[in-house]
């Protein structure tokens, strides 16, 4: 599966899962209340809940958010170590070898060394190092 399918994918299937819990948990709340008030420990009855179940929603979203992220980057990452070599060569003879992370509009992206290498391809500057 293509890498930017895969960001797409999962990000439509996270908001579509988090809209789906909101509604499940509305739909819970308003046809089974009396089940809804024993699961929620008797909490739905105070003013401050309905603040208090948002943002704490809110931030397990965001705390999903960023532990999948973290996750997607570790799992990319070793895909992309386990990639084969590939040479460049430069107008003037000159080789560079690395593994190649992608090529987006004019630049191709070359891991070489613990360090990635963004290249030009239609420019007179050769490469230059992101560390």
């Amino acid at each position: 599966m293509h890498n930017g399918f895969k960001i797409v994918f999962f990000t439509f299937s996270t908001v579509i899962i988090t809209i789906l819990v909101y509604y499940f948990d509305r739909f819970w709340e308003t046809k089974y209340p009396k089940s809804y008030l024993r699961f929620s420990l008797n909490m739905n009855n105070h003013p401050w809940y309905k603040r208090t179940k948002m943002f704490f929603s809110l931030l397990i979203f965001i705390i999903y958010l960023f532990l999948s992220a973290n996750l997607y980057g570790k799992r990319v990452k070793k895909e992309i170590l386990n990639h084969t070599l590939i040479e460049i060569k430069f107008i003037d003879n000159e080789v560079s070898r690395g593994i190649l992370i992608g090529k987006m509009g004019n630049v191709i992206f070359l891991y070489q060394d613990k360090h990635t290498k963004v290249i030009p391809v239609s420019s007179f500057v050769k490469e230059f190092t992101i560390e």
